[in-house]
């Protein structure tokens, strides 16, 4: 019982001792003298475990190793003499057994080691090296999918160990960066290579990654992109996908970060376009880098007609209020040239002008004179002028009535009188009563010599 059967393929494994016969033709377990043999007590088949910790730990050579694997492949599967065995081995002893020839490469300088895994720790999937993952030896060919189809080695990893490997990944790389690296532009073109060939790979198991897992990653900062020359990392929600269109003027990517589409990044949040609520965030945060990356007055008055049309907030919050996003308008005289200058400025500093008179007389920040932008202004704290001018009047002589001055007059207001009281003059609601105020019971004109004084 301390011997084996003469067999060639048990040839390749010294610590088995096998039975020296004087014949050329080998002894099978079916021959008269093998069952003889058998019956006192030889072994035909050596026990599963200690080939495979002999493939494990004990062979040096790789081309021993594959023979090894191969003469216990070729003895599982469904109706071979290992399969029980091989079911029975659990999952603790099963990464232990380190013997699959595998490859791992590094994801952020593509450097191979090749080395020894456990068929729970390797892919047969040559593709999802991309993220670190151990693959069997590429070199072993069709060999090796038979080996890691016979020992159960799973093609791909499962969504948990993607979403895992990634985040870690991740926290390598910011490392890799805070550490002194002498050519820092080298290792951030690496990284964000690497990483755009993880979220192709990501893309193409994105159907196989559940929603939950998916939502775990937006509020984390996992997506890289240039900044200066560096790399900053950023939510889903942060970024945008650039235009596919190379001749567009988008104004997503004069904005915002943006990066190659991905439907893995998709799933994980990053938007097409910028919304209104994503652009007014960011005129609420960075108002001068908006103006300044949109060039040009027209371009941000556009956004502001389109925030105001689209409120992307149900309330005024204190940080709105306080934000210097509106764009406000002044009249400098120069060399008697009037010119318009615009600026951005807090709500509360800006006044919406609903009396031109008032408006040529005090040189007062202005809003845009458009009745949407007008609303939308006193909604965020803007005042009307009309409201804020104290007019005080001091009749200086004698008043008079139905004098040739005081008839034209009231000949020109009953003239205008629809005109004054039409809706569309102005963007502040008309009282119920409008057109009475200019009846001839509510209304007298007097002419006389008179100072106004208007603060």
């Amino acid at each position: 019982n301390e011997l084996y059967l003469p067999d060639r393929d048990l040839r390749i494994f010294p610590f088995l001792r096998l039975l020296q016969w004087p014949s050329q033709d080998e002894i099978t377990e079916r021959s008269q003298n093998g069952r003889f043999l058998v019956s006192l007590g030889m072994k035909v088949l050596p026990p599963l475990i200690e080939l495979l910790r002999f493939a494990s730990d004990q062979v040096s050579d790789n081309t021993m190793r594959v023979q090894c694997l191969e003469y216990v492949s070729k003895r599982l599967g469904s109706n071979g003499v290992y399969q029980q065995e091989y079911s029975r081995i659990g999952k603790a002893e099963r990464l232990k057994l380190n013997f699959m020839p595998c490859i791992k490469i590094s994801p952020f300088d593509g450097e191979k080691k090749a080395g020894l895994y456990s068929v729970l720790t390797c892919c047969s999937e040559e593709r999802c090296s991309v993220m670190g993952f151990p693959v069997i030896d590429p070199s072993l060919g069709d060999t090796g999918k038979v080996l890691a189809n016979i020992f159960q080695c799973v093609k791909e990893p499962d969504p948990g160990a993607l979403i895992q490997q990634l985040l870690l990944l991740v926290s390598t790389a910011k490392q890799l960066l805070t550490s002194k690296q002498s050519n820092r532009k080298i290792l951030a073109n690496n990284i964000l290579k690497a990483f755009s060939d993880i979220f192709q790979y990501l893309s193409t198991r994105t159907a196989d990654i559940p929603g939950p897992m998916m939502r775990q990653l937006e509020n984390i900062e996992f997506i890289p992109s240039l900044v200066n020359d560096e790399v900053e990392w950023f939510r889903p929600q942060a970024v945008f996908f650039k235009s596919s269109n190379d001749n567009a003027d988008s104004v997503t990517e004069s904005l915002f970060h943006v990066v190659d589409f991905s439907p893995f990044l998709a799933a994980a949040g990053v938007k097409q376009d910028a919304s209104t609520k994503d652009i007014f965030r960011l005129m609420i945060e960075s108002p001068k880098s908006v103006l300044m990356a949109l060039k040009t007055e027209d371009r941000y008055r556009m956004f502001l007609r389109r925030v105001a049309a689209h409120r992307p907030f149900q309330s005024v919050t204190p940080e709105i209020r306080n934000s210097p996003f509106l764009l406000a308008y002044s009249t400098s005289t120069e060399n008697s040239n009037d010119k318009s200058q615009y600026e951005l400025a807090v709500a509360k500093d800006i006044y919406i002008i609903d009396n031109s008179f008032f408006g040529r007389m005090f040189p007062v920040k202005r809003a845009p004179p458009e009745s949407d932008l007008e609303e939308f202004y006193a909604l965020i704290g803007s005042k009307y002028i009309s409201k804020e001018v104290d007019k005080k009047f001091d009749v200086i002589g004698a008043r008079r009535r139905e004098t040739a001055l005081t008839s034209a007059l009231l000949e020109r207001i009953h003239e205008r009188c629809p005109l004054l009281v039409s809706p569309s003059i102005t963007s502040r609601p008309l009282v119920g009563n409008a057109a009475s105020i200019l009846d001839d019971k509510h209304l007298e004109v007097y002419e006389a010599v008179s100072y106004t004084h208007l603060t």
